[in-house]
């Protein structure tokens, strides 16, 4: 881990703990899942060197707005969250005014407060995914519900988030916080492996698995 991003994983958890909700694994996986770094919008005119033009501004590239949330996927699956799902939902971040206010309306983010909720929103649609795989829905299943397209994004999605949830619980031992530690580190395996927690209990008895 960078610098900065220990320094994410340590507010994440911070925040998480004070609130932490266990009625299912979503709210754990939400921290498995490595956010998408802020982009770049670029400087508009006001912004500009003393030595530019007008002109030199415009035709400056720009780096694209959002991140690849797909909106369409995203609203059918909010609409259908359970009253859990919803809590886990306020809890990591996400503000109903910018689902119903922008996504559902298809409006462009004009803020970086805009650009952190799309963000947040696709680190929760990861995270509903990941409960699936990790509830063995099958595959196709998933992929199908969640906008991923293939299932290659699937696995790519997996791989990433058991990475960065070991990189999250080697930060949560050296902070003191061995509960966050443990519950994080059985659910890297379980991501690992794709598993239900009582079926990866079977794979450490001998000759089983």
């Amino acid at each position: 881990l960078t610098p900065d991003a220990a320094v994410r994983v340590v507010n994440d958890v911070k925040l998480a703990r004070r609130r932490v909700i266990l009625e299912s694994d979503l709210h754990l996986l939400f921290l498995c899942v490595e956010p998408e770094p802020p982009v770049c919008v670029g400087r508009d005119a006001s912004q500009k060197g003393p030595n530019e033009t007008n002109k030199g501004a415009a035709n400056r590239p720009r780096t694209p707005e959002t991140c690849s949330l797909d909106e369409v996927s995203f609203i059918k699956i909010y609409e259908s969250l359970s009253e859990h799902e919803s809590r886990v939902a306020n809890a990591v971040g996400i503000k109903a005014d910018y689902v119903e206010g922008r996504l559902r309306l298809g409006r462009k983010d004009v803020t970086p407060e805009h650009g952190n909720q799309r963000r947040v929103c696709l680190r929760f649609l990861h995270a509903l995914a990941l409960k699936d795989l990790v509830s063995e829905v099958d595959h196709a299943t998933i992929v199908a519900s969640f906008g991923l397209k293939t299932s290659a994004r699937l696995t790519q999605l997996q791989e990433s988030a058991g990475r960065y949830a070991g990189q999250v619980a080697s930060v949560c031992g050296p902070m003191g916080w061995g509960d966050m530690e443990v519950l994080v580190a059985r659910l890297q395996d379980r991501i690992t492996a794709g598993a239900r927690e009582e079926i990866l209990c079977l794979t450490h008895i001998p000759q089983v698995g």
